[in-house]
């Protein structure tokens, strides 16, 4: 299997083709990182700088697990609105989604708890 194409397109460098699930709280301000660049992923760390690139500042309305998109594609930024998929569609081809989409998934519900800011269910300080 090849590896994603990671590069620049007018949205940004892809990060990684599919969402990240990050718990956020009602009312904090948080900035998310629209080009692709950051160290400190979804969230800006100042790579942008030199390009035409900037932050997206994101203000839940609720204390919720955001589902924050990493493929720099979206049209709901910081939001993800499954343009990860066209990503993997160009970068693995048609045959290959399918299967992508499945192991995704299934890794996805396994490991969901180490691919997201939040801890795991029960560890969280009473």
């Amino acid at each position: 299997m090849s590896t994603p194409k990671t590069a620049a397109v007018e949205t940004g460098h892809v990060a990684r083709p599919f969402p990240i699930y990050v718990k956020v709280k009602k009312g904090q301000k948080y900035f998310w990182c629209a080009c692709g660049l950051s160290k400190n992923q979804p969230w800006c760390d100042g790579s942008h700088k030199g390009t035409n690139f900037k932050p997206v500042q994101y203000m839940p309305e609720n204390d919720c697990n955001a589902r924050l998109c990493m493929c720099k594609q979206t049209k709901t930024s910081p939001l993800c609105d499954l343009s990860h998929v066209k990503v993997l569609q160009r970068s693995y081809g048609k045959p290959a989604l399918a299967l992508v989409a499945a192991v995704g998934a299934f890794l996805f519900s396994q490991y969901r708890h180490t691919w997201s800011s939040a801890p795991p269910k029960g560890t969280e300080k009473k």
